[in-house]
This record gives structure tokens, C-alpha cells and sequence, in this order.
């Protein structure tokens, strides 16, 4: 099933499951919210009737004659009044009087029920106890909106209770607007459920599109044609998703890049050992004193150079596979450019190159010792080599952009500029001014992926003046 799918009929069932949740709450919600109300008006109302009849009671006794006509009244009036969008042309409002033991004594609407009985019903019964008296009967017991609401209030005469009255109000008319409301809230709920999967429609698309580009981006690269990077789009996952492809595929790209780069060092490797091969066969038919030095020379430093690269080589692998240093140790970086600065001495003086130390500042750094003294020894060996003759190397110490850090500078020719954004390429390198002979192009990739594990910043920048300068900056100390 396509996740577009998945998602859409996960949120429309989420939606349409809650649409029915609304709608069920909602709508047992209004029965006892509108009964609430009616009852509440009822209340003032009984006991509005109850203050009447007690200061009618007081003058006339239980005399109810002077009622009938209001109650008669009451029952004929004809009246339009709009409710919101309904309207009501006659009132159904009832009362009935009881004495203090429960008989009925006036009625509104039934002169038939006076004499009997009421103490049993809870609205009288309550009331006559000096309890809250209420009730609700249905005259048809499957017709929910046949039920009365009773609401009765106790007639006292200097707290003694004397009557109760008790008001009647079917709940017919509440229940036409509990069905209206009903009504309305299932619609809303209908429209809530439509908007609910109309935006699961659009927010599917939304996170569906990127991964689908992205899909069909895959299945070309896997082909083998040329396919430019989609837009990521979407939420941040999904973009964050798209760099991490993106990555993979660059790495996937690299590694044919160094297996290109491996397949040309393995052509220039073949060349010195050609050479060795040529060497040994002359050794071998026993030449001159002064030939056989020669060749021998030439064998050794060939097989220290082919040694190099392969050191070089497995150094930078291992360097490639590790996230994080496996040791770090406080490091005085003077004691290390000092130790550097000595070893190099022997190739500086061959070319007559002098060196400048210059120590601004000297704080302990945690790392680990030999890789930076890799680092260092390779951006130092790669000044020596590109410097003209008596020239000289500036080696610094000290604050770099307001952070730690140290540089190397050399007086050579510089870099060209289509080789700018190489120079710190694996297997990449610039033939020497002296020789024209290149190197590995393994050192300045070498101290790159040392900077990185040490959370520095490595850089080689061009100044006006000419030479080059590598730059080394701990933007992250320990």
C-alpha cells in the first residue's frame, strides 16, 4: 500500500471517528444543558407563585376562586412571539396548589385531579419534608418529549408550611430545539469530517510528493542517468530525510571517485617499480662501483616513496572510519611546531629555506599529539616543498579570528585557481617548482580529516602579497 494511501485512510478514519465522538458528546450534552435552564426559570417561577399565593392565602384563606380566571386566561391566550428561529403562539405553562398534606386543593388545567392525593409524587412529597420537590413523567412512555417537568415551592406563613404549589411545563418545546440543535451539530460534524479529510487529502500530498521526487530520483541515479537534485520541500524529517539521501549519494559518488583516484596511483606506483625492476637487472650483471651506488640510491628512495604512499594511504582510511578521537591528552602546540620545525630542518637546508617561529600566544589544547603532529608535519613538508629557493616559513601561534589556532605561510607561487577548491582533495597534487614532480597528495588530506577530529577548522587562504597560508582554528576545545 502506497504511504499516501496509508495516510489518508489512517486520517479519514481519525477524522470520521471523531466527527461521531463530537457529534455523540455534543448532543448528550444538550438534553440536560436545555432541561437545566428550563428548570432553572421554573424555579423562580414556582416560587414567584408561591410568595402570590401565600399573601392570597393570608387575606382569603384557602379560598382559589379569583384564580380560575387567570388560569382560564392563561389557557386561551393566543400571543406570537419569535424564539431565534422558532415561534410560539400559546402558553403551556400548568400549576397546581396542594395543602400540607399532599391533597390537591387547585388546578390550572384539571379541576378533575383537585382532592386527590399528590403526597406521593416526589415534586409534593419533597417539598412537604422541606427537601428540594422535582420530577419529570412522561405521559407516553416511549415518547421521550411527552415528559412534564415539575417544579414545586412551599407556601409558609411564619415558617410554617402551609401549601405547596407546584409548577408544570412540558418539555415539547425544549425538545424542538434540542432536535434543531441536533441537527445543526450533525451537519457541523459532517462539515468537520469533510474539512478533516480535505486536509488529510492536501497534507498527504504534502509529505508524499518530496519522497515520491525522491523515489523516482533514486530509480534514475540507479539506472545510470543524469538527474538533477529535486527540490526537498515537506517537513523538516522529510528534508532532513533528502540531505541524508543526498549524502549517501554523494558518498556512494565518492567512492567511485576514489576508486578512480586509487586505479591512478596504482598507474604511478607502477612506474617506480618499473624503475626498481630496471635497477635490479642492471645490479644484476654486475656494472661499475659508480653505477651500482647510483642504482642502489635510486632503489631506496623509490621504496621509501612507494612506502609513503602506502602509509599515507591506510593512515587517511582509518582516519575516514573513525566520529570521534579514541584518545585525547592536554597538548602544548609550541613543543609540537618546535619538534616539527627540527625534523624538517634537514629538507629546509637542502633548499636553503629558513624558518620564522613565531609564538603569540601558548595555551594546552586537548587532542591527540601524534595526529596533530601529523597534521602539522604535512602542512609544513607541503610549505618546504612549494617555496622557491632561500626562501623562508612563517610558522604561527596564537589567536586566529579571536580563537586559538596556527598557520603555516610559505613565499612560493601559490595555487592556481582552478586547483583552489582541491588543494585539501584526497590524491590531489600540484607539481613541485623544483622538480615538477608531484607527490602522494595524501598530506593536506591527511590534516584535513585530523582538523575535523578535532573540531577545527582547517583552511588555506591566498594573500595579495603571494605564498599561500594554512590556517588551523579549534573551534571546539577538548
Amino acid at each position: 500500500m502506497r504511504i499516501r494511501t496509508l495516510f489518508l485512510l489512517t486520517f479519514s478514519l481519525i477524522a470520521a471517528a471523531t466527527a461521531v465522538f463530537f457529534y455523540r458528546w455534543t448532543t448528550d450534552e444538550i438534553r440536560p444543558s436545555y432541561l437545566k435552564v428550563v428548570e432553572e426559570s421554573l424555579v423562580d417561577t414556582s416560587w414567584l407563585l408561591a410568595a402570590m399565593i401565600q399573601e392570597r392565602m393570608l387575606e382569603e384563606g384557602w379560598d382559589f376562586t379569583d384564580l380560575e380566571e387567570p388560569a382560564n386566561q392563561l389557557r386561551s391566550a393566543r400571543f406570537h412571539a419569535r424564539i431565534y428561529d422558532s415561534e410560539k403562539f400559546e402558553s403551556d405553562l400548568q400549576f397546581y396548589v396542594t395543602d400540607r398534606t399532599g391533597i390537591v386543593r387547585f388546578h390550572s388545567h384539571d379541576s378533575d385531579q383537585i382532592g386527590e392525593d399528590f403526597s406521593r409524587w416526589l415534586d409534593v412529597g419533597k417539598t412537604l419534608r422541606g427537601e428540594y420537590g422535582a420530577r419529570s413523567t412522561r405521559l407516553d412512555p416511549d415518547d421521550p418529549s411527552s415528559s412534564h417537568l415539575h417544579i414545586a415551592a412551599p407556601v409558609k406563613v411564619e415558617n410554617d408550611l402551609i401549601a405547596v404549589v407546584t409548577v408544570i411545563k412540558p418539555i415539547e418545546w425544549p425538545y424542538r430545539f434540542i432536535e434543531e440543535s441536533r441537527r445543526h451539530i450533525f451537519l457541523g460534524a459532517i462539515v468537520l469530517a469533510v474539512c478533516s479529510i480535505g486536509a488529510a487529502v492536501g497534507l498527504s500530498f504534502w509529505l508524499s510528493r518530496p519522497l515520491e521526487r525522491l523515489t523516482a530520483h533514486a530509480q534514475r541515479i540507479r539506472k545510470g542517468e543524469r538527474s538533477p537534485v529535486p527540490s526537498p520541500g515537506g517537513a523538516t524529517e522529510i528534508r532532513r530525510l533528502h540531505g541524508a539521501f543526498e549524502e549517501m549519494r554523494q558518498s556512494l559518488e565518492g567512492k567511485k571517485y576514489v576508486e578512480s583516484y586509487i586505479a591512478n596511483l596504482t598507474h604511478e606506483i607502477k612506474s617506480p617499480l618499473a624503475g626498481l625492476r630496471s635497477a635490479a637487472e642492471i645490479l644484476g650483471e654486475n656494472p661499475p662501483e659508480s653505477d651500482r651506488i647510483r642504482f642502489l640510491g635510486h632503489i631506496r628512495s623509490e621504496t621509501e616513496r612507494i612506502q609513503r604512499v602506502v602509509d599515507q594511504m591506510l593512515v587517511l582510511s582509518e582516519l575516514e572510519g573513525k566520529d570521534a578521537l579514541e584518545r585525547r591528552e592536554d597538548i602544548h602546540l609550541s613543543r609540537l611546531v618546535e619538534d616539527v620545525v627540527a625534523g624538517r630542518q634537514p629538507l629546509a637546508q637542502m633548499r636553503r629555506i629558513q624558518f620564522d617561529v613565531i609564538v603569540d600566544r601558548c595555551e594546552p589544547v586537548r587532542g591527540d599529539a601524534s595526529l596533530l603532529q601529523t597534521a602539522i608535519g604535512s602542512v609544513v613538508q607541503n610549505a618546504i616543498e612549494f617555496s622557491p629557493e632561500g626562501g623562508k616559513v612563517r610558522v604561527f601561534v596564537g589567536e586566529i579570528e579571536g580563537q586559538f589556532g596556527w598557520s603555516v605561510s610559505d613565499e612560493g607561487e601559490g595555487v592556481p585557481e582552478y586547483a583552489r577548491s582541491r588543494v585539501f582533495e584526497r590524491l590531489f597534487s600540484l607539481p613541485r617548482p623544483d622538480t615538477g614532480k608531484k607527490s602522494s597528495g595524501l598530506g593536506l588530506a591527511l590534516a584535513w580529516e585530523i582538523a575535523k577530529l578535532h573540531g577545527a577548522r582547517i583552511e588555506m587562504i591566498y594573500p595579495t602579497s603571494g605564498g599561500t597560508t594554512v590556517r588551523w582554528i579549534f573551534e571546539q576545545k577538548g
